[in-house]
Order: structure tokens, then C-alpha cells, then sequence
């Protein structure tokens, strides 16, 4: 692999020399899924906003879709990472540059693609102004936004159960959703979204305690009282239920946000030498 260039601007108020001292882990990763003679002209940070998360989830979808965003002459890499040291967590996606049409810095930073829209929270200004012009308008649009997968980061067109190239198992969004419909936050857990796991357990958690406790108190009430009560217990019933039932399609649908491999914490280092992996397909 040839050594990563330094570009003189500076990117999002940082170097490139200064972003891998500064976010080695990251910068590990960044360097590894580069091809050959790849050169790297845009990194910045943001949020990844995503109609599932902003409806369901809310504030908390910040908790779990932290973006490192690397561009090149080539493509758009959209890394998900987690922490103030931005570790590689989860899932690699990435956008070809013939695949992205245009790009709007307000009031997200949406960047219009040939398979919908891709929006980020928080991108700072210079990364924001980067991102607008970071594409030709010209070009004929082609291709489209791919998963990368994360132990050898050959492209996927879309879900699949495992890497055809190097065997690496994926986490199935049919899971993750089932286990979240038995126990909300638990398909979030799988997913590797442990904080939106916890806030979604804790929410269902709530709706049942209540459940309990009107039951409870209607045993010890009569007539009127125990009337309501008893309605009461059941609408919080019907709200729990009803939370099993979205976190569970809440979660199959976050699981096809990339591929998540089932084997280690993701992005995982090559297995191989890129070289030594047959042509892509």
C-alpha cells in the first residue's frame, strides 16, 4: 500500500498528519481500506440522521450513529465510529463519487445520492463547505451507495448473510429485530448500539412496572376506582406491547444500516493483504 499523502489545506480544521496522532485507531482503519494510489481530500465528522432513527429514536441516535466521513478522488467512506478517540464501530459504507448527484449544507448536510438521500448532524463548517463541492455535477450518474464488508472491505450491493469473498458472517437485521421484540434493547445490544439498547430497555421497562403496578392496586380497590384501575393497566399493557412490537421493527430496520460481522468488535483490520484476495466479482 503506498504511503498516505499529506494534503496542505487544512480538512475540517485538521491535517491529515494530525488526525492519525490525534484519532490513531481511526486512522488505522482509514489507511487500510485505501486502494492503491487512492489519496485522500476530505475528512470530517458528523452525525448520521436516518428517517428511522429521527422518528423513533430521536436525540438518542446520536448516541450510536457518530460518522467519520473520508473522501477521495474515488469515493465518499462513511465510517461509523464511537468515543471521543472515534473508534471504527459496526459498519463501513461506501458512496462512489458517480453515485453522488449533489450535496445541501442546510439545515442537515444532505448529501443527495443515485439510491435517496444521505444525511449528517454536526458537520463543522469547513467540512460542511468541503462536502458541497466535493463532487462533479457534470458527471453521468452510476452506481450506487454499497456496504464494505469489515474484515476484507470488498463491496456488497446490499444485505447479505455472509462475505462471498472472504466467508465473514454478518449480523441479520431478522434477528436483531426478534430479539428486540422478546426484550426491547436487546436487538440494539446485537446490533452494537448498547446505549440505544439501554434507553429502549428502560422505556419498556417503565410501561411494565406500571403495568404492575395498577394490577397490583387493583386488588386492593373496589367499584369505580377499581374500574379505572383496571383501565388504566390495560392501556399501559397495550403501550408495552405495543413498544415490543416498534422496538422489534425499529431494530430489523437499523440492521440494514451495514454489514456488522459476528465474530469481533467491527471494523475489523484485513484478514489478508489486499493483494492476495482474488478480483472483486
Amino acid at each position: 500500500m503506498e504511503p498516505l499523502a499529506e494534503p496542505a489545506p487544512d480538512l475540517a480544521g485538521l491535517k491529515i498528519a494530525a488526525f492519525e496522532s490525534r484519532y490513531p485507531k481511526a486512522a488505522t482503519l482509514m489507511r487500510a481500506l485505501l486502494e492503491p494510489g487512492e489519496k485522500i481530500s476530505l475528512v470530517t465528522t458528523g452525525w448520521r440522521s436516518t428517517f428511522v432513527d429521527d422518528v423513533f429514536l430521536g436525540f438518542p441516535t446520536l448516541l450510536s450513529n457518530r460518522t467519520l466521513v473520508i473522501g477521495t478522488e474515488r469515493r465518499l467512506l462513511l465510517i461509523r465510529c464511537g468515543g471521543r478517540d472515534l473508534e471504527p464501530r459496526g459498519y463501513v459504507n461506501e458512496v462512489p463519487r458517480s453515485a453522488l448527484l449533489a450535496a445541501m449544507p442546510v439545515p442537515f448536510m444532505s448529501l443527495f445520492t443515485t439510491a435517496g438521500t444521505i444525511r449528517l448532524i454536526g458537520v463543522p463548517g469547513p467540512g460542511k463547505r468541503s462536502l458541497s463541492k466535493d463532487h462533479d455535477p457534470d458527471a453521468r450518474p452510476k452506481g450506487q451507495p454499497r456496504y464494505l464488508c469489515p474484515a476484507c472491505f470488498v463491496a456488497h450491493e446490499r444485505y447479505v448473510p455472509e462475505c462471498w469473498r472472504c466467508g465473514t458472517a454478518f449480523r441479520a437485521p431478522w434477528r436483531a429485530g426478534l430479539r428486540s421484540l422478546l426484550a426491547p434493547g436487546l436487538g440494539d445490544a446485537y446490533l452494537g448500539s448498547f446505549a440505544v439498547g439501554v434507553m429502549t430497555a428502560l422505556t419498556a421497562a417503565f410501561l411494565w412496572l406500571n403495568v404492575i403496578a395498577f394490577l397490583h392496586a387493583a386488588q386492593s380497590v373496589t367499584g369505580s376506582q377499581a374500574e379505572a384501575v383496571g383501565a388504566a393497566a390495560s392501556g399501559f399493557l397495550a403501550l408495552a406491547l405495543g413498544a415490543h412490537a416498534l422496538a422489534g421493527g425499529v431494530s430489523w430496520a437499523r440492521g440494514f444500516k451495514g454489514l456488522i460481522a459476528t465474530t469481533a468488535e467491527l471494523p475489523a483490520q484485513p484478514a489478508r493483504v489486499r493483494g492476495q484476495w482474488p478480483a472483486a466479482r
